[in-house]
């Protein structure tokens, strides 16, 4: 399975507007389950992995799991970027179907932190992918607990689609579903619902005045609104809806 930069690099680290919501739900989590520590993360417009935060994980664990290229063996990594239908997967069941993961070192990895087991939740709306949490044991495994996380698991993921509305990455991913915007067409815009006139959004993007016209007629085009106005009215409407 090819490598995105994300998994190459680690998870991008940005403000989203959704981190309250996050802490939260990862505090949800540690109450209702006997789960040791919580990860959460967003998939931004691009598809890009970014990371909400941590509840319970050591700073090192994230760290060493990138730096020590921990990914490329982890079990659970494909889950976490979609692959399969399942909302909620075990690291055993995953162990069993990843055939490029190497088990017993990812687990002796897991082990220097004093972890026996793991699991991934996946987050979806409409079979998009929107986020996911990854939960960590260090006493009781998971196994015993399935039932009451795929529960849990449902109720997140409602609250989840309900926070990613009227917070800018969810209007983005809302402007490139519904629209198909490049990520170019994403900037100008945001920058066009700011304020900005055309020559500012030429030195803010550094493109000519002519690149910022031809990107406003195929944005115009795509909303199939005919000015600027339109264009602000259409996509701050998107938010509510």
């Amino acid at each position: 399975m090819p490598q995105t930069h994300m998994q190459r690099t680690g998870e991008a680290s940005r403000k989203t507007g959704i981190e309250p919501f996050a802490a939260e739900s990862m505090q949800f989590i540690t109450q209702m389950s006997s789960a040791h520590a919580v990860t959460m993360h967003v998939f931004d417009e691009s598809g890009q992995r970014v990371w909400l935060g941590s509840r319970g994980a050591p700073s090192a664990f994230r760290t060493t799991y990138y730096d020590k290229q921990m990914w490329r063996i982890d079990p659970l990594s494909p889950i976490r970027a979609g692959v399969g239908e399942r909302a909620l997967t075990d690291l055993q069941t995953a162990e069993g179907r990843c055939h490029g993961a190497d088990p017993a070192r990812y687990r002796a990895f897991l082990s220097s932190f004093g972890i026996i087991d793991a699991a991934e939740m996946v987050f979806r709306t409409d079979n998009e992918l929107i986020g996911g949490m990854s939960l960590l044991w260090t006493r009781a495994s998971v196994r015993g607990e399935l039932a009451v996380l795929n529960n849990l698991h449902r109720y997140i993921q409602l609250s989840f689609q309900a926070a990613l509305r009227g917070t800018l990455i969810g209007w983005r991913r809302s402007l490139v579903r519904e629209f198909s915007l490049t990520p170019r067409e994403l900037e100008v815009v945001e920058l066009v619902c700011a304020g900005q006139t055309n020559c500012e959004l030429g030195r803010l993007l550094r493109i000519s005045l002519a690149t910022v016209k031809s990107h406003l007629s195929s944005i115009f085009q795509k909303l199939g609104v005919r000015n600027r106005a339109a264009l602000v009215q259409r996509t701050l409407g998107s938010v509510c809806h």
